[in-house]
């Protein structure tokens, strides 16, 4: 017998060891989902499984990562690097590459990033009449795109996807706009997120392809199957035709992002769907004391769709969570930190703690506050790495090397080189679609203004074609890097603002330093490329740094655990930000609430200011109606506890407890 499975509880065992046919493992949180299924693939493979016949999918590379390492640690790297484990997206890239021909692409398509999509939207509405797109309340080029990307994720038409919004009239436009971007993409053989998916699907609809692949991938396994949307499950069900051994892990009660088109009703309806699925549901909790569970438990009761858990737990803190009904914002900010203080004082390291928050403007007050006392923190959610400015202009001169005739990547640089404007940059552009880098010599340049900038830039790409990876992008932040501190030299302002400038370059070239770290693994410039813009988690994932505390949003601390959560502004109007109960967003911001409650491991406070802001304008602090049925379960035992302050000594008793655990 595989000996990892002796480590496994009775429920963990059966899913480890039910191999061929549909499964569903439905895994509460904490509940070790993980380390199963990374043991179900050791036990695969210790049964005789080909690695290279089993394809794991999961939704970021990390987490993919993650598996391949802890199989290693099992059964060997050599082993473990024969088994596949991918995101989706990577995936469906790495066979489009493959089955280019069925696919009717040239294997070095351009994989484009969010702002390559504006990029594109915003080059077929100049080659257009611009009136027609531009017109009083025309939705902007960001909003294009995501109209466009719902629709095709949700599997609906772009009329509905702009259904309820200011710019619902437009729908027509965005249509035309979508078939002009197509239009382009296929011309200049390019790809979006959602085209790699419609792409592969595609590809799936040619039987023989289709059979091909599944029989390399004989078994498939797929994580956090609650965050796919409907082309993800066409995938499955298309390779399910052939295949008919896929396990599936996931917890209805933690998708929340049906904003990307993550659809719950995947994983509720896997059964129906998956003929012949057995289905194992795992409830022991091997992360929160019970007292925060039975809060979670009770909330769970809210839901109106998806399977009840009652999860478990493994000892008991003496520590009920916390509901602080505080003033306003500003004395929450002061409730913050003086927990902070507490938990400190109680010898709970500062990374143990996190302040989790709705929407990520939430914290500001207490982010001030918190400098001010000199405590480091750490805060995540809003923009990723990738999407920053000075990224994706690395990026777009990383592109160049890889297809030198990605007009898209030459209007952005053309564009960071002084003397080029837009006009002038999609006329170069143009001619570099068709030449590539020896367009940048052409003769009629040599007398313009820029002149001199087309030449250092041809002289760049031509010497970085001898480069390894590595190299290759270390030489492209130097010469952004000076290419920028030329600009700020040359520019018409004052010398205060100059250095200002200056010093916000030297912080994005440390920034852009990243990229050599996480690109070192790689050998080719499209297998980087392809992870990195498929899987943008990659630099943006959370970091054990010692001594910060974590501010994060709840989408972005799913999957992590400590010791100690903070939740803001527990309100309803602000969370949950819905009140219509069992209409789909109310759905998922109790799943919002149930996740954050979730990460907390021995400890929990819900803040509920009686007055707070939102969107600007002062609203009344009505605590979240969550809590409503939940007094008994909480440290302030008064069933109106809204109406009354849990006074600051009561926080010293209650750290008082600390580490006096009474395990089971």
């Amino acid at each position: 017998m595989f000996e990892m499975l002796e480590k496994l509880n009775p429920e963990q065992y059966e899913a480890a060891t039910t191999i061929n046919g549909p499964l569903l493992v439905l895994a509460g949180a904490g509940s070790g989902k993980t380390f199963c299924m990374t043991c179900r693939a050791g036990n695969m493979i210790y049964q005789g499984i080909a690695p290279e016949n089993i394809l794991m999918l999961t939704f970021t590379n990390k987490a993919a990562r993650e598996m391949k390492d802890r199989i290693g640690k099992f059964l060997g790297e050599d082993v473990a690097n024969r088994l596949t484990a991918s995101t989706f997206h990577s995936f469906c890239a790495m066979m489009l590459r493959k089955f280019h021909k069925v696919a009717n692409l040239d294997p070095n398509f351009t994989v484009l990033s969010s702002g390559d999509d504006e990029d594109i939207i915003a080059m077929v509405k100049s080659s257009e009449d611009k009136q027609r797109y531009s017109g009083r309340g025309f939705p902007p080029n960001g909003k294009v795109c995501s109209f466009i990307s719902a629709s095709i994720n949700k599997n609906i038409s772009i009329a509905q996807a702009m259904k309820d919004t200011k710019y619902e009239h437009f729908y027509a436009e965005v249509e035309e706009l979508k078939e002009k971007a197509d239009e382009y993409k296929r011309l200049n053989q390019c790809l979006n997120y959602d085209d790699l998916l419609v792409r592969f699907i595609e590809v799936l609809q040619h039987k023989p392809t289709a059979q091909r692949i599944a029989a390399t991938y004989q078994y498939i396994m797929v994580d956090e199957y609650q965050d796919t949307n409907p082309l993800q499950d066409k995938i499955l069900l298309a390779l399910f035709e052939f295949t008919k051994n896929i396990a599936v892990v996931g917890d209805d009660l933690q998708s929340l992002y049906g904003f990307r088109g993550a659809d719950v009703q995947n994983i509720i309806r896997f059964p129906e769907k998956f003929q012949g699925c057995k289905t194992i549901t795992l409830v022991r909790n091997y992360r929160s004391c019970q007292e925060v569970l039975d809060l979670s438990n009770k909330i769970t009761l809210c839901a109106t769709e998806g399977t009840p858990k009652q999860l478990i737990g493994q000892y008991h803190s003496g520590n009920k969570p916390v509901v602080l009904s505080v003033a306003d914002q500003h004395d929450e900010a002061d409730r913050v930190l003086q927990i902070v203080r507490k938990c400190e004082s109680s010898g709970i390291p500062l990374e143990d703690i996190c302040i989790v928050e709705r929407n990520s403007l939430s914290s500001a007050e207490i982010e001030v506050k918190l400098k001010k006392e000199g405590y480091e923190f750490d805060k995540y959610g809003g923009s990723k790495f990738v999407d920053l400015s000075y990224v994706k202009d690395v990026l777009a001169y990383l592109k160049l090397m890889s297809n030198p005739y990605d007009e898209i990547s030459w209007f952005r640089i053309l564009q960071l080189h002084a003397g080029i404007g837009s006009v002038n940059a999609r006329k170069i552009a143009d001619g570099c679609k068709k030449d590539g880098f020896k367009h940048l010599t052409d003769k009629k340049y040599a007398r313009r203004q820029y002149g001199v900038e087309l030449e250092g830039l041809y002289n760049q790409l031509v010497y970085c074609e001898k480069l390894k990876l590595t190299e290759l992008i270390t030489s492209f932040i130097d010469f952004y890097v000076a290419t920028s501190r030329r600009n700020i030299e040359n520019m018409k302002t004052d010398e205060a603002n100059r250095t200002l400038y200056n010093l916000e370059l030297d912080a994005h070239a440390d920034d852009l330093k990243k990229l050599i770290d996480i690109a070192a693994p790689y050998r080719s410039i499209d297998s980087f490329l392809d992870d990195l813009l498929l899987d943008n988690t990659k630099v943006d994932e959370i970091e054990d740094n010692k001594g910060h505390v974590v501010i994060s949003t709840i989408h972005s601390v799913k999957g992590l655990e400590y010791d100690t959560v903070i939740m803001l502004d527990c309100l309803d109007e602000i969370f949950p930000k819905y009140d219509e109960v069992g209409d789909t967003q109310y759905n998922e911001e109790l799943r919002c609430f149930y996740v954050a409650v979730t990460r907390a491991k021995t400890k929990l406070f819900i803040m509920c200011p009686k007055s707070a802001n939102r969107f600007g304008q002062p609203i009344a602090g009505i605590p979240s109606h969550y809590l409503k049925e939940t007094s008994g379960l909480l440290a302030s035992n008064d069933k109106y506890f809204f109406d009354r302050f849990v006074e600051k000594d009561a926080l010293d008793e209650y750290f008082g407890g600390y580490n006096r655990y009474r395990r089971w």
